[in-house]
């Protein structure tokens, strides 16, 4: 089963920080603080038992890092 892709992404119109998943229309988390949308980020991958990729922008679009949760469904040839 292939991981669910998700993106935290900053929005500067509504100058917050959204969790949106790849082809969706809406965010799935908004918060005002990017330290705010990891936390709950964190919780709804825990809670949901979620196997998923969350890339993580900085607020200039940049990459920072990715995610993968569980931890176990991280490919072993990946950096990081």
């Amino acid at each position: 089963m292939a991981l669910d892709k998700y993106e935290i992404v900053y929005r500067s119109d509504s100058r917050d920080w959204a969790l949106v998943k790849e082809g969706a229309d809406r965010a799935s988390l908004v918060a005002s603080k990017k330290q705010a949308i990891m936390a709950k980020m964190k919780k709804m991958m825990n809670r949901d038992s979620n196997e998923a990729s969350v890339r993580v922008k900085k607020r200039n679009g940049q990459y920072q890092e990715e995610r993968t949760y569980p931890r176990a469904k991280d490919p072993s040839r990946s950096k990081g």
